[in-house]
Parts: structure tokens; sequence; C-alpha cells
């Protein structure tokens, strides 16, 4: 019986002198979780709650059913959270990230509450669903980050590119990042049909003279929407224009309906700002009231809604709004409705246009204002 014990007491005293042994490698996380799926190319997730781990080349992901959590990593990849509340993270390189449903043919249906981030590169980000060729719908509440890059679409609800409409109007933040981006607080349907949403959206577009930011949803036929109440800000260094609700995205278009009592801010560059939607058919309009400031630069303010060029005042709906030049020579068209317009600093041009109770100040140039 000596022997086995024997045989036992060597072996120990080998392991503590270091008998080299196999390394296990460490476990991918993604978000701090232990990973239970990984793999390259395409990864398909499961109807329950997943944690995805992608590679560092070009993947296409897509979680399915459940409150999924992926990371991309590298490459341009292309990812959709599913139906489920999902976090998901394309990493590196030029990545499409859908927050729930992505299909070619038919409607794509969602609505989860997701967060979603870019990471580096020039992405594409959407809240909710995409369908290529039918309708879309989804209004979930989503977060949204596009990071480092020229993120051209970070649009929060979902998107139809063509056969149907694009529904959903959750209550999104949206951040652009640094690089020139592309904001949009509700649905889509750019190239035809008709979008609805309208959403109390926070869109922030971060550093970049190029960002444009649209409150609400942008169709071709028809944008609908009342209520949206957005803030949206092109930040310190300023951006190219922001609309404070809908974009009608032809100028042989539709009209839009309905509006939000929006604030915008501009920064220091020249900027286009207008409180209300850039429409094809003006012969029905809506109009809230907006808080504008141009703080920076050489702005072209505008209270109500305008033309497809977004250079005129359009439509009869006008709104009690407040609207402050800041810094540079600035022009201001109130529009319909009774208003309140300050031209700061420098040489400013104020037009009260319809309004039979407007009030202006630190205009050098008044028109328009009893």
């Amino acid at each position: 019986m000596a022997r086995p014990l024997t045989i036992g007491l060597a072996a120990a005293a080998l392991l503590l002198l270091g008998t080299p042994s196999t390394a296990v490698a460490a476990q991918p996380t993604c978000f701090g979780l232990p990973a239970t799926l990984t793999g390259a190319g395409t990864i398909t997730g499961t109807p329950g709650n997943d944690v995805i781990v992608g590679s560092g080349g070009a993947d296409v992901i897509d979680g399915r059913g459940g409150n999924d959590t992926v990371c991309a990593l590298g490459g341009n990849d292309i990812v959709s959270g599913g139906l489920g509340n999902d976090r998901l993270h394309g990493g590196d390189g030029d990545d499409d990230v859908n927050g729930d449903v992505y299909v070619e043919n038919g409607p794509a249906v969602g609505g989860g509450h997701d967060i979603l981030y870019g990471g580096n590169g020039a992405d594409t980000m959407l809240g909710d669903s995409q369908s290529d060729n039918g309708d879309a719908s989804g209004g979930g509440n989503d977060q949204l980050y596009g990071g480092p890059g020229d993120d051209s679409h970070l649009d929060g609800d979902s998107l139809s590119l063509g056969g149907g409409d694009a529904r959903g109007g959750g209550n999104d933040r949206i951040e652009g990042g640094s690089g020139d981006d592309g904001l949009l607080g509700d649905s889509a349907a750019p190239l035809e049909g008709s979008a609805t949403g309208a959403g109390d959206d926070v869109l922030l577009a971060g550093a970049g003279l190029g960002d444009n930011v649209i409150g609400d949803s942008e169709g071709v036929t028809a944008a609908h929407g009342a209520g949206g109440d957005d803030h949206i800000d092109l930040g310190a260094d300023g951006g190219f224009f922001a609309l404070g609700d809908h974009n009608i995205n032809d100028p042989a278009g539709g009209p839009a309906t309905g509006a939000g009592h929006d604030r915008i801010l501009g920064g220091a560059t020249d900027e286009l700002l207008v409180g209300e939607s850039s429409v094809g058919d003006a012969s029905r309009t809506a109009a809230g009231h907006d808080v504008i400031e141009g703080r920076g630069g050489a702005d072209s303010l505008f209270g109500d809604n305008v033309d497809f060029a977004a250079d005129t005042t359009v439509g009869t709906a006008g709104g009690h709004d407040v609207l402050r030049g800041g810094d540079a020579d600035d022009e201001i068209f109130a529009g319909p409705g009774d208003d309140r317009l300050d031209g700061g600093a420098a040489t400013d041009r104020c037009d009260g246009q319809a309004g039979a109770f407007d009030t202006a100040t630190q205009c050098e140039t008044v028109l328009g204002v009893p």
C-alpha cells in the first residue's frame, strides 16, 4: 500500500516545482460579459439572450430574439440585434448597425429599446428596423453613439429604402461624436413613400462642420407626426443645417404635417436653422413654439416652415418662436405667428414676416415688425 502513496507525493512535488501545463486562452467578453457565441463571417444568435463576439474581419451578425449583447470587433460589419432590448458595438471599421430587424424584402417590424455604438469608422446606425423593399416599423426608445468618423446616417427609428413606408417615433438620444454626421430623430423613407414619427429626441451632433440634423421624420410623398419636442445641438463648432421637425426629400414631394416645440442650438460656423419642416407641398403645414439660437457664425434662422431649397418661408402655420442670432451677421425670418427676434452682436437683418405682434431687438435692419 506504500507505493501508491509514494507516487502521489512525487506527483505533488512535481507540481510544486512547476511542471509545464497547457495555457487556457481567456474567454472573449463583450461589455464585460462572457461570450456565449463567437466566430467569424456569419454568426446567428438564438431566441434567447446571447453574448456574441465577432472577429477582426467583416462579420454579419444577427442576434435574433432576446436581449442580446454584441461586439463585432474590427472589420466592416453588418450587425442586427433582432427583437429585444439589445446592446450592440460595431467596433473599428465602417459598420452598419441596426437595433432590431433587417430584411431585404417584405415588412420589417421591431421596436426594442436598444443601445448602439458605432466605434471608429464611417458608420450607419438605426435604432429600430429596416426593409430595403417594404414597410418598416418600430419606435423604441434608443440610444445611438456614432463615435469618431463621418457617420452619415444615425436614425433613431425605422427605415424603408423602397416599396413601402416607415413608421415609428421613440424618444431617442443620438450623439454623432467627432466627424461630419447626419442625425435623424425618428423614421425615414428617403427614396419613396411616407414616414411617420415624432418622438421627444435629444440630438447632439458633436464636432464636425458638416453635421446635419432633422428632428423628426423624412419622407417623399409625406411626413407625419406631431408633438416631437426635440433638443438639437450642432456643437460648439457648429454644423451645416438643422430642422426641428420633418423633411420632404424631393422638390416635387408632398406635405409635412405635425410639429413640436423644439430647441435648436447652432455653433461657431455659418448655419441654416429651421424651427419646423422643409416641404415640397406647402398646402398643409403645422408649427410649434420653438427656441432657436445661432450662437456664433453668420446664420440664417427660420421660425416656421420652408420650401425644399430651405430659403423661403412657406405655408400659413406659425408658432410663437424665440429667435436669437447671436454673434456675427445673421438673417432672421420669423414666419407666421407672433415672434421675438433678437439679432445679437454685429449687423443683423430681422424680418417678422406675417406676425401681427412681433418684436425685434438688436437688429440693424428691421422688416415686417410693427
